[in-house]
């Protein structure tokens, strides 16, 4: 099976994921190639899609947004999963809130595709890549859900990534979805 790991990335955090995704993956026998959104320009020929950005202010980056919109109707062709990071997702009690939140966003981007799996990943909060306005809004959020306020922290738990990566791999040889 041929897989195409598609990311955008704000900090860098979430290129580590998607490696991760496809390290996993080729563990498993898979093809694959990883890609930014933003440097695609054709989906190429592939079997199953995983697409995945940090979530900023509630949605994707703008690249990941615009990748869906654009390819929404190939992508819905094949398999498809989703995975998100954030510093919420790195909190276990605000994974399913995260991925809930997504559900709900990305189909106005994409609304043909019915992915297989939705997967939540902690990010990396650092807070020396902000400005002072970014800042104190991260602290003000990131604290008001348990988080840390300060300093950096990988909140990426690789065991997880992996173990989800490894379920969609299974749903994704099962089929495409919906």
């Amino acid at each position: 099976m041929k897989i195409l790991v598609a990311y955008e990335t704000a900090h860098g955090s979430t290129v580590g994921v998607a490696e991760k995704i496809a390290e996993t993956l080729r563990e498993q026998g898979a093809e694959v190639d990883v890609a930014r959104c933003r440097e695609l320009k054709t989906l190429g020929d592939y079997d199953a899609f995983i697409i995945g950005a940090p979530v900023w202010g509630g949605n994707w980056l703008k690249p990941a947004q615009e990748f869906l919109r654009r390819f929404g109707q190939k992508l819905a062709e094949h398999p498809v999963a989703y995975f998100h990071t954030s510093g919420a997702a790195g909190i276990d009690d605000q994974r399913e809130t995260v991925v809930r939140g997504m559900l709900n966003v990305l189909p106005k981007y994409a609304p043909a595709i019915t992915p297989v799996s939705v997967g939540a990943f902690g990010g990396v909060i650092d807070f020396s890549n902000y400005n002072i306005a970014m800042r104190l809004i991260m602290k003000a959020v990131v604290g008001s859900q348990g988080g840390p306020t300060t300093g950096r922290h990988d909140m990426r738990d690789w065991e997880e990534i992996s173990a989800w990566t490894a379920e969609v791999h299974e749903a994704f040889e099962e089929g495409p979805a919906g």
